[in-house]
């Protein structure tokens, strides 16, 4: 199993400047900060982390805890996440209609080509993973729900170019996130006319080495990209099963949710 294959490749979240940043960013930088790390964190290493005042970063901690966002080990001195964040999040996905829909046939779709599946939000410049599948048996690549990356990475940025008129934009802003192997414009445009003419996109090792990921977009009634879903898997194993059974396989559900 290969993990980790999607993660979030550019620094935006972090605070350029303290003396910048509000109390509201702050508070949403120690979260993530926390959430990445899979071990708990003392204050110090906290207020390091993010470069802020450690009696700044205890104001936040302490409301925090207080919420049960964070929990603090009085013992060892250090936080983690809370229960709270559950809560808060299962509100969100809860108001999702589309999500249940995606999952089960995100899980059809890795079941019948035995592979990783996916299906991803675009909000705010930014990817986030809503549902990843994968197959019971064989190889398969890890996606962390939750997981998010910028939206012009990988095929998202493909997706979205393909339905705006912005995509020698979206090009220039590729430079800002880490590649396998950053796409050539002549490559990456056909590819955005690849989705634009068929429905579906290709990442053929650009992103992370050796893996390719198909998807497709899911748009709005007013023809926004909202969701994009994937299939990703080996080179190889991808180019055995066929990019153009893969795609109308995602057509198919991109469809269907529509309606659903």
């Amino acid at each position: 199993m290969l993990k980790n294959a999607v993660e979030d490749r550019d620094n935006s979240d972090r605070p350029t400047s303290q003396k910048l940043v509000p109390a509201a960013t702050r508070t949403i930088a120690i979260l993530r900060l926390l959430g990445k790390t899979h071990q708990a964190m003392s204050l110090r290493d906290i207020a390091s982390e993010l470069d802020l005042v450690p009696s700044t970063c205890l104001n936040i901690l302490r409301v925090l805890v207080d919420e049960s966002l964070v929990l603090f080990d009085p013992n060892t001195k250090r936080y983690r996440l809370g229960m709270g964040v559950l809560s808060l999040a299962r509100s969100i996905l809860s108001r999702d209609v589309l999500l249940d829909f995606f999952r089960q046939e995100m899980g059809v779709i890795s079941a019948r080509f035995h592979t990783t599946a996916v299906a991803t939000r675009l909000e705010h410049r930014r990817a986030i993973t809503l549902a990843a599948t994968m197959p019971a048996a064989g190889f398969s690549i890890n996606i962390e729900v939750g997981s998010r990356y910028p939206s012009y990475m990988g095929t998202s940025g493909r997706c979205l170019a393909a339905h705006s008129n912005n995509a020698d934009a979206i090009y220039e802003q590729l430079t800002r996130g880490r590649w396998h192997k950053m796409p050539d414009k002549e490559t990456w445009l056909e590819e955005v006319e690849m989705c634009r003419t068929l429905g579906y996109t290709v990442d053929q090792g650009n992103l992370n080495a050796g893996v390719t990921v198909v998807a497709t977009p899911v748009m709005s009634p007013e023809g926004l990209v909202t969701h994009t879903l994937g299939v990703l898997g080996t080179t190889p194993y991808i180019e055995t099963l066929g990019i153009a059974t893969l795609g109308e396989a995602l057509l198919n559900v991109a469809s269907r949710s529509k309606s659903d």
